[in-house]
């Protein structure tokens, strides 16, 4: 999997994703085969979610401990029952990147791979409450949209 983008980036919204810049107009980084390489098909999504933190902590030491997993999923009906009863809500994004003064709310997708009715519930909510959500497909994606953030500031 590429860390970054040859091509400048932008995030869309409407389309919940990263945008490129090339030489021959805007394009999805779908284009770009979203930074994935050969091999690279086969990967979970928490594999995925384990490389983009993995990337993050060793890439920005300085920032440990501002990107972290949110534990929104229980192994057993009985441990699901506790962990709601403690607050855990549907449909939360995978990670919490923290910027700023800020919170940005990143969920995690393979390519061809979209958000359950909970999750779009939840980012409707969270973006409602004037927080920004990310859909992010890879390690050139988070990159990108980490771009975005930290040179918003």
């Amino acid at each position: 999997m590429i860390t970054k983008y040859r091509h400048a980036t932008n995030y869309s919204i409407k389309d919940k994703t990263v945008i490129l810049a090339t030489p021959s107009g805007c394009k999805p980084s779908g284009w770009a085969n979203y930074g994935y390489e050969k091999g690279d098909d086969k990967l979970t999504e928490t594999a995925v979610q384990q490389r983009i933190f993995m990337h993050h902590w060793n890439s920005y030491p300085e920032e440990r401990g501002l990107l972290y997993h949110n534990n929104n999923n229980s192994h057993s009906r009985r441990k699901g029952a506790i962990m709601k009863g403690a607050g855990v809500v549907p449909g939360v994004a995978d990670l919490t990147y923290l910027h700023g003064g800020r919170a940005y709310f990143l969920e995690i997708k393979l390519p061809g791979r979209h958000q359950s009715a909970e999750q779009k519930a939840w980012q409707t909510t969270v973006e409602a409450a004037g927080f920004q959500y990310y859909i992010i497909r890879s390690i050139a994606d988070f990159e990108a949209v980490r771009g975005l953030i930290v040179t918003r500031l």
